[in-house]
């Protein structure tokens, strides 16, 4: 609860996530703040701004699942400086 992660890129990644419990917020590039539940889903093409990536919550825990197509010569993560 009241979790998250700075603003950060996946260079070599598609990035796919599905929220099983919770909500999510979720911004990438210039694109709206999402607030994401059960069941709902998100995409990042590789090297966009994950500009925020938290959980929506200050009291409940939030739980996603990533998967990533990633090419494994770049880095998996990039925080934005």
């Amino acid at each position: 609860p009241g979790n998250g992660s700075g603003p950060h890129r996946h260079p070599g990644s598609h990035t796919f996530g599905y929220v099983l419990e919770g909500v999510y917020e979720v911004k990438v590039d210039d694109g709206p703040l999402q607030r994401l539940g059960p069941g709902e889903t998100f995409y990042e093409p590789p090297n966009a701004l994950h500009a925020v990536s938290r959980n929506g919550s200050d009291t409940q825990p939030v739980k996603y699942l990533v998967i990533q197509v990633s090419d494994p010569a770049k880095p998996a993560t990039v925080p934005e400086k």
